[in-house]
């Protein structure tokens, strides 16, 4: 009875928010939050002077950040005031939305594995210190967290159900998150085209055209902002602009792979400035970013073998561990305090997909497709920037989770001597 208790998502979800409600209590970051780039961005949309910011020396509309966040911030502020309790009830909410995820998350791991494992992948997200971690911040990890699974949760149930009921929530969630992490639109972008190419070679046209239906949402939803976008820069930008700043930080005669100088102090930019520097305060937003992504270039074009190098290292070190010297150490520096925390679960996690390997058999192929996916996809997109910030891959480590699931199942019933329960829902 008590193990058939311990298995109901709901009882997993209920101890999840309890246990984040608990954090945030304890840590209390809502009474002197530290809100960043976002509460700048937030404050002014209070203030009434729409999404803008002096990045480049003058005040002016920009797109430098996704929007979602400080949108959600400004809007927290207007229905409750700037007080610690519009802050508290922002971080329950947030509290509520990464608890939920155990669904999602058991009900992937129970596609790919069986059941037995979806359970023990609902009390690891449950446990996630990370998870509980940014419930507390004020930015969008927590959302990001929120929004992923369940998204890939949609897409795959699209493609077995092929209904319009689920394309059209799917789709337009998947162009919110986008807007708070446009990161969303590569990944679920890869998984939604491979999805409508499949359905294409079945020839199941119902279902490619629900797809295809679903993507028309997402970029219905983003379409308002792209759209502000081009009036404000008169050019093309989906969403975010600064993409050339993180090109050039990470692709610098003074880049540690990084966002921070050696000590973690300060970052790239603040300790080394660009030369295109020198156009701050003369030129747009968007013409700064082009100007230090065409001196990141030049810097490749001069150093290819660098560019490798450097490329390589930061895939290999988002993959295990930023060393703790190149962590921002000012503020909370909540990075290097935890790192042994962060950098200890996530090998916990890598060691214990090895077992679920060896030990639970081959994987479904459709999971195999989907960790591809984010394996290359991330490897490139952070690659190629920087690394260093626990949220760029916390917000997408609940894949692993269904194979850390069976590698504990695995390695219990080892410990037991029996062999574990396999009941694969996708070969």
């Amino acid at each position: 009875m008590l193990i058939r208790m311990l298995k109901t998502p709901i009882l997993i979800f209920g101890v999840s928010l309890l246990l984040q409600v608990t954090v945030i209590l304890a840590l209390g970051h809502y009474k002197h939050p530290v809100l960043w780039e976002n509460g700048k961005l937030a404050q002014r949309l209070f203030d009434g002077k729409g999404f803008s910011f002096n990045f480049v020396g003058n005040s002016e509309a920009t797109s430098w950040q996704a929007p979602g966040y400080p949108f959600l911030l400004a809007g927290i502020w207007k229905l409750l005031g700037q007080t610690p309790s519009a802050l508290f009830i922002l971080n329950l909410v947030q509290a509520i939305l990464v608890s939920s995820i155990v669904f999602p998350v058991g009900w992937l791991t129970s596609r790919w594995f069986g059941p037995h494992p979806a359970a023990i992948a609902r009390w690891v997200v449950c446990l996630m210190p990370l998870y509980a971690w940014y419930t507390t911040r004020f930015h969008q990890p927590a959302i990001n967290i929120f929004f992923q699974p369940w998204l890939l949760a949609g897409w795959l149930k699209l493609y077995d159900s092929k209904s319009w009921r689920i394309a059209i929530p799917t789709g337009l969630a998947t162009g919110l998150a986008a807007l708070f992490q446009p990161v969303v639109l590569g990944v679920m972008g890869l998984i939604s085209a491979a999805l409508a190419v499949r359905l294409a070679v079945q020839r199941q046209v119902k279902g490619l055209l629900w797809v295809i239906l679903a993507g028309a949402c997402t970029l219905l939803t983003i379409a308002p902002w792209t759209v502000r976008n081009y009036q404000v820069h008169g050019r093309f930008v989906p969403i975010k602009s600064n993409f050339g700043l993180q090109f050039w930080m990470g692709n610098s005669p003074h880049a540690t792979g990084a966002a921070m100088v050696e000590r973690g102090m300060k970052d790239i930019f603040q300790a080394h400035p660009p030369a295109s520097e020198e156009l701050m305060g003369k030129v747009s937003e968007v013409e700064f970013m082009d100007a230090m992504k065409a001196e990141a270039w030049t810097y490749i074009d001069q150093s290819p073998g660098i560019f490798v190098l450097q490329t390589l290292k930061k895939a290999f070190w988002f993959w295990t561990a930023v060393p703790k010297k190149y962590l921002r150490s000012y503020g909370d520096g909540e990075a290097v305090r935890f790192w042994w925390l962060h950098t200890g679960y996530w090998f916990g996690f890598l060691l214990l997909m090895l077992i679920g390997r060896l030990g639970w058999g081959r994987f479904s192929k459709e999971y195999m497709s989907v960790l591809a996916v984010y394996f290359v996809f991330y490897s490139i997109v952070y690659g190629v920037t920087i690394v260093g910030n626990a949220r760029f891959r916390g917000e997408m480590e609940f894949i692993f989770i269904p194979a850390v699931a069976a590698g504990f199942l695995s390695l219990l019933s080892r410990i037991q001597g029996i062999k574990p329960r396999r009941n694969y829902c996708r070969i």
